[in-house]
């Protein structure tokens, strides 16, 4: 983990907050060349678990950030592969239900926008 993403969640996990400012920040250090790293996609479900506040553009940062994960940059690009979907659901189903809105909202955009 760089030390700017260090930063930017330890003061997320202090506030439990995820405003606007808060995931412009995140934008800003995780997603500045439109690629998120599996460290950064397991961070951002933290965060997403630990928030008591998420705003709008947080549910939307991170349902676009996680899609593009899953969908766009994993080879073969469109698809899901079976380790992917794997993940993804460990990830939402860590404690045998979909916890939040951004979760969800997650889910039905990965079925969307992959092909398979």
């Amino acid at each position: 983990m760089t030390r700017p993403l260090d930063d930017v969640t330890a003061m997320i996990a202090q506030a439990r907050r995820l405003g606007p400012d808060e995931t412009l920040a995140l934008r800003r250090v995780v997603w500045p060349d439109g690629k998120i790293t599996l460290g950064e996609a397991r961070i951002l479900f933290e965060l997403n678990r630990s928030s008591t506040a998420p705003s709008a553009e947080w549910v939307d940062f991170f349902v676009e950030a996680i899609t593009a994960y899953l969908v766009e940059q994993a080879e073969p690009r469109g698809y899901v592969s079976d380790e992917n979907a794997a993940w993804l659901m460990q990830a939402i189903d860590h404690d045998g239900k979909v916890d939040t809105l951004a979760e969800l909202e997650l889910l039905v955009k990965v079925i969307e926008r992959a092909e398979n």
